[in-house]
Formats: C-alpha cells, structure tokens, sequence
C-alpha cells in the first residue's frame, strides 16, 4: 500500500505536511526544554494545579490517582520545571479515548497541547480503528486543535456532561490498527 499523500497544515511553516508534523512540534519542545513522558505518582500535585487553573470544575485528587493506575501508559505529562500540562487517555469498548488534557495557562500557545495529543494519539493509533473524546461545545480553541489532528464532530452532543450543567461534543479521530 502507498504512503498517504502529505497534507498542507496551515498552522505550520510552508511546506510542512501532517507526515513532519512529529519532527517539528519535537524541534519546537527542544527549543523550550520540554519533555514528554508517562505520569509518575509523584506528579499528581503539580498536575492537579494544571487542573485547577484549566477548568472551573477540577477533577478531585482521587480521580487523578485513580486515572494513575488505570489509563498507565496513557496517562503523560508535559515537564519544563515542573509539570506544564498533562493528557489522559486509554482503551474503552476496543476504542480509543482522550479522557482530559490540560496545559497550564502561561504555557498555552507554545505548542505543549499539541505535543500531548499527538504522543497520545501515537500510543493508541496501533491498538484501535478510532479515538474518541468530549470537548465542551465553547471550548473554540480545543475544538480547533482536534480538528487539526483529524478529529471531526459526529453529531452528538451530551447533554448536561459538565458538573455546570454544559453539553460535550463528541468527537471521533479514524486510526490505522495493528494488524
């Protein structure tokens, strides 16, 4: 089977395709002493200041351990003195899920979130046909970054997912599967 044509990405320099895309968000942490690596039980704190100052309703303490020992290889972290941001994702009903990713609000724009979705998605695309996750509906700037990682909405929303009472919509990235 071929190789897949290179696609245009606009949000990198001319001439980059989705088949460099790796090499330069990695070029771009290199240059800000970013490292990406699995969550050690050691970083929950940090990762939970992540939380907090994300989201107007933080995951509690209990649930970032438990995700710790459940999602294990799925759950990374950012790390430039100290944890900047952080994705959590694993296999549920034989698909691929992203169940949350933060980056700290002074690192947002730097690159960081993309380098998080694209190592979760490269530790789940061997596994599943399809990676799915919910975004609340307001949330622009995330729904942008899916959409630049090939997922696109389904249709769906949840109603009252968000302990706000905001809908989630769903949205589903197609991946190739080991065979």
């Amino acid at each position: 089977m071929a190789d897949p044509a290179p696609v245009q990405d606009e949000s990198f320099p001319e001439g980059a395709t989705s088949l460099n895309r790796r090499t330069l968000v990695d070029a771009c942490l290199a240059n800000r002493d970013v490292t990406i690596r699995t969550v050690k039980v050691e970083d929950l704190g940090q990762i939970r200041m992540v939380e907090r100052a994300s989201f107007p309703d933080p995951y509690p303490q209990l649930r970032f351990l438990m995700l710790h020992f459940k999602a294990r290889e799925g759950f990374i972290v950012a790390c430039k003195d100290g944890i900047v941001g952080y994705a959590i994702s694993e296999i549920r009903g034989g698909r691929g899920h992203i169940i949350s990713m933060a980056v700290s609000p002074e690192s947002r724009g730097s690159g960081i979130g993309e380098a998080l979705l694209e190592e979760s998605i490269r530790r789940l695309d061997p596994r599943v046909n399809e990676i799915y996750l919910e975004v609340r509906e307001d949330n622009q700037a995330a729904i942008r970054l899916y959409e630049k990682f090939s997922f696109r909405r389904t249709g769906e929303f949840i109603e009252r997912y968000y302990p706000g009472g905001e809908a989630a919509v769903v949205m589903l990235r197609s991946s190739p599967k080991a065979g």
